[in-house]
């Protein structure tokens, strides 16, 4: 969950309570996101002598590791969907992640849900070589 997936996400859950928890993953399971609860010395031993080893860093409290279930190269998709699940279980703050082997705050999730798609960014290429 830490490792593989292009995209992760951390995010500080507000209230660990049963219902709640139960609430956020319904949230983002219905938008194409897998939510994990895991221990943080767990998630630190996954990262820890990784290109992702960063990551050991927002271990700290009640925490969920989110992904998206689905492999894509469109990670502006991945940062809205999971940024409108993120505001759908309004039970979770984003404090950071990974994408690929890059370091992401969580204002970095926004920047990528306005940055264009891939498919965009080709289409202005290939105007512009014309």
């Amino acid at each position: 969950a830490l490792r593989e997936p292009s995209l992760v996400a951390v995010g500080a859950l507000l209230k660990a309570d049963v219902p709640a928890v139960r609430a956020a993953r319904d949230a983002y399971r219905a938008r194409g996101i897998r939510v994990k609860k895991l221990p943080n010395r767990l998630c630190r031993l996954a990262v820890a002598d990784t290109d992702r080893a960063f990551l050991a860093g927002l271990f700290a409290g009640d925490l969920v590791v989110l992904h998206p279930t689905e492999a894509s190269s469109d990670a502006g998709a991945q940062a809205r969907d999971l940024l409108a699940a993120t505001k759908d279980a309004g039970n979770v703050k984003l404090l950071g992640g990974a994408l690929d082997d890059a370091a992401l705050y969580a204002a970095d999730f926004e920047r990528l849900r306005d940055a264009p798609s891939l498919h965009e960014l080709r289409a202005s290429v290939a105007r512009a070589v014309r």
